[in-house]
């Protein structure tokens, strides 16, 4: 085989395996149909102030309840003297649209942690709580201001202001 085909085969190969891990994935995705329907609603709501933004989650099925982590990903500036520095995105939230997506809330809390040296908080700096009903299912829902430290950035920012997914 001559050189110039080994890249080619290199990315027929390599998208078979990505295709292998989506079907892998698909099959160890738990969540019902109505939670994934749910988690895509509530994704809506964020209204990040820069434009645009990712939404990053977290979905755990405990006690009988699932718990849903939701939050915006930071972005990644590239090129200039803060290149390869992550910030977090301002946003806004509709918390009144949020109750709605619930047919009975339990528990409306807004979690606080001004102070960078909390313990208590680790790496949230602030988040709502909600829990209720959804889909005759016990959900509890938590909006974080920041991303989790383990989470990637979920976009990068360029020299010119365009943003894009990474």
């Amino acid at each position: 085989m001559s050189q110039h085909h080994l890249p080619i085969e290199h990315f027929l190969t390599k998208l078979d395996s990505e295709e292998q891990d989506r079907s892998a994935a698909a099959k160890r995705d738990a969540r019902p149909e109505w939670l994934t329907h749910f988690i895509d609603s509530i994704a809506d709501l964020f209204d990040p102030l820069i434009g645009v933004a990712r939404v990053g989650f977290d979905c755990n099925f405990v006690e009988g309840a699932w718990v849903v982590g939701l939050y915006l990903g930071s972005y990644e500036i590239v090129g200039g003297r803060h290149d390869g520095e992550a910030r977090h995105i301002n946003f806004e939230f509709d918390l009144q649209q949020l109750m709605a997506h619930f047919n009975k809330v339990s528990e409306l809390v807004w979690s606080a942690f001004p102070s960078p040296r909390d313990t208590r908080s680790s790496w949230a700096r602030s988040y709502v709580t909600i829990a209720g009903q959804v889909a005759e299912q016990t959900v509890r829902l938590q909006v974080f201001s920041v991303p989790p430290v383990h989470a990637e950035v979920g976009m990068r920012r360029y020299p010119d202001g365009r943003f894009e997914p990474v």
